[in-house]
């Protein structure tokens, strides 16, 4: 685990207090309908391609 191998024991003590809701957050981000994650990840990459890294920002938020 790079977490212990840093030997910050401030930083292992947060990750292991918002560990459950990073798993839940997760879980609800990857449950969605993965047809809506693909057109997503589509218009991300057009976006790129017309170079509009302003729009794509948002929608790689979202993503």
């Amino acid at each position: 685990m790079p977490v212990l191998a840093l030997g910050n024991h401030a930083v292992e003590s947060v990750l292991d207090h918002l560990g459950p809701l990073v798993r839940r957050a997760e879980r609800q981000h990857f449950s969605r309908d993965g047809t809506s994650s693909v057109a997503m990840h589509n218009q991300l990459i057009e976006l790129l391609a017309r170079g509009d890294a302003d729009q794509a920002s948002i929608v790689a938020f979202d993503i």
